[in-house]
């Protein structure tokens, strides 16, 4: 049986072998977190970039956990060759473990995630809302910038995406996403965010049976919500501020 964690450590001591055989320790340090190897690197104007490597073991057939995701029903987002395709090309294991649970610590070693990140780019790319004039992507970007400024820790930029995803399902046509219709969706994605967080609850969008929320301090997201609802009450001006 393959062991994630003994995985991760020997591709991390390739990524330091590769830097320190070409002199960069001094200008790019390694740490390892989560499913990820991440590169902290200092260019030539002492600016900071951080880049992470991820080790992703190609599995071609499509979950049984997400099987409900290849049958959903849908008003033709995504279109269902699309679907089919994502299907046919499976998805990814990463060596990370799970926190918590019922797992014996002997075992945690031997777990692998799976990882929706190539069907998550199709649906970016591929997805029917790749038009110019589309505010999808400008729409997440500010839900980021939103969740940075406001700081809505413990989210993170994964769950926007998966409502940005659910909110597209709900609006499956390329008008609606037209650069006019902008804060319409941003008004409808926070909609969603302040749902999500009275609830506790975010389904994975590809494992709906999955709830992202699982280990969020319910305290901690109905303070989140408020902050939300602050939002909603004057979405333009937030916007703007944003924006500028």
């Amino acid at each position: 049986m393959l062991n994630a964690t003994q995985v991760k450590a020997v591709f991390a001591r390739l990524v330091r072998d590769a830097i320190s055989a070409r002199g960069y320790q001094r200008n790019v340090t390694v740490k390892s977190q989560g499913p990820a190897v991440t590169l902290k690197i200092i260019n030539r104007n002492g600016r900071e970039y951080s880049v992470d490597l991820t080790l992703a073991i190609k599995d071609k057939s499509w979950p049984d956990d997400a099987e409900e995701w290849s049958r959903r029903r849908r008003n033709g987002w995504p279109t269902q060759s699309l679907v089919q395709e994502i299907c046919r090309d499976g998805c990814h294991l990463v060596a990370k473990q799970p926190k918590g649970g019922n797992v014996p610590e002997h075992e945690k070693g031997f777990l692998w995630r799976y990882s929706f990140s190539a069907a998550e780019k199709n649906l970016f790319l591929r997805g029917g809302h790749g038009e110019a004039s589309s505010c999808r992507k400008q729409v997440l970007r500010i839900l980021k910038a939103l969740k940075d400024d406001l700081n809505l820790e413990p989210l993170k930029s994964y769950h926007l995406k998966t409502m940005l995803f659910y909110e597209c399902e709900e609006n499956p046509h390329p008008s609606q996403w037209s650069s006019i219709c902008l804060s319409d969706r941003f008004l409808g994605l926070l909609r969603r965010l302040e749902n999500c967080l009275l609830q506790s609850k975010c389904p994975h969008y590809f494992i709906q049976n999955l709830n992202l929320f699982e280990r969020f301090n319910r305290q901690k997201c109905s303070e989140l919500a408020k902050r939300v609802q602050k939002v909603i009450s004057q979405p333009e001006q937030v916007l703007i501020n944003l924006i500028q």
